[in-house]
């Protein structure tokens, strides 16, 4: 899990295409596979409130949320009628830049440790595309969630500081866009309107 990264590039790519869609729907979506399966597998399945069959089904981290069929459930609503179901798409596609940035994090991993990326090896990429290539992947042993947290943001280090990088600038973009404008901009301008009249 590396929030920062997924809000700020998955938001940042969104944004730069599809600047009408509502971007908390979007931010929401970059976060969502992982506010679905981290409770899932630390909250229920380690703490063994579910029965065993169930734990069999929730691996480990990368699971019912990672798939790109939980992104097409999502653009269901937007072919019936409900309410604000424009902000569909956009929490869907914030989802599906989630499962991007994993299988992009798997291949840098295997590019840092000079192993082959394999699809059976990646688990993003077992997730995103369950059942085709396999079962979910057994999450590594982390005693804890907070454990599991520490360890991705520190080996996710630089994305996460690009992520805040983009996010940051986003947020200066849309202040900036919403400001009115101030007195001298105004008067600058009718300035150069009037100097071109001459």
């Amino acid at each position: 899990m590396f929030v920062f990264g997924h809000l700020g590039i998955g938001g940042g790519l969104v944004y730069l295409v599809r600047r009408e869609w509502p971007l908390a729907g979007v931010l929401f979506g970059t976060l969502l596979p992982d506010l679905i399966d981290k409770p899932l597998y630390y909250g229920l399945v380690q703490t063994d409130v579910l029965p065993s069959y169930v734990r069999l089904l929730v691996p480990g981290t990368r699971t019912i949320g990672h798939t790109l069929a939980a992104a097409l459930l999502l653009l269901m609503p937007t072919f019936i009628r409900v309410p604000s179901r424009a902000i569909w798409p956009a929490i869907s596609v914030g989802l599906v830049t989630h499962i991007f940035l994993d299988i992009a994090s798997d291949v840098a991993l295997c590019w840092h440790a000079r192993v082959p990326f394999t699809t059976q090896g990646s688990g993003a990429w077992r997730a995103a595309f369950f059942p085709f290539f396999g079962e979910f992947t057994p999450a590594t042993r982390t005693p804890n969630f907070l454990e599991h947290a520490w360890a991705n943001f520190v080996s996710h280090l630089p994305s996460e500081a690009l992520g805040a990088a983009i996010l940051a600038g986003l947020a200066w973009h849309l202040r900036a866009r919403s400001r009115p404008r101030d007195a001298h901009a105004i008067d600058a301008e009718q300035l150069s309107r009037s100097g071109a009249g001459n």
